[in-house]
């Protein structure tokens, strides 16, 4: 929000590593879901100069909070202490 875009880019030179081990572990479908997720935030990016005025400060709060804790969710599979299901449970359960 500073206009300074080192944090922007040392924070998706760590998502990238972390796709790598997410790739690795969930396999295919990662790689689906790449084409998606590169529109949606193409379009978000295109997008962010006419939402950011229309942002609060607690808007922002619950972003990085969200951030923190999908951040500390990835942290949990990776070290094995906790596996998140979620959707894989569910699909799971279609077949």
């Amino acid at each position: 929000m500073s206009g300074d875009h080192t944090i922007l880019i040392s924070k998706s030179i760590l998502d990238f590593f972390t796709a790598m081990i997410f790739g690795g572990t969930l396999g295919m479908v990662i790689a689906a879901v790449a084409i998606p997720q590169c529109v949606i935030f193409l379009i978000i990016f295109a997008a962010a100069k006419f939402i950011f005025p229309l942002t609060t400060p607690d808007m922002i709060a619950d972003f990085k909070a969200c951030g923190g804790f999908l951040l500390l969710a990835t942290g949990f599979r990776i070290a094995k202490i906790h596996d998140f299901f979620g959707i894989r449970r569910k699909w799971k359960g279609m077949q």
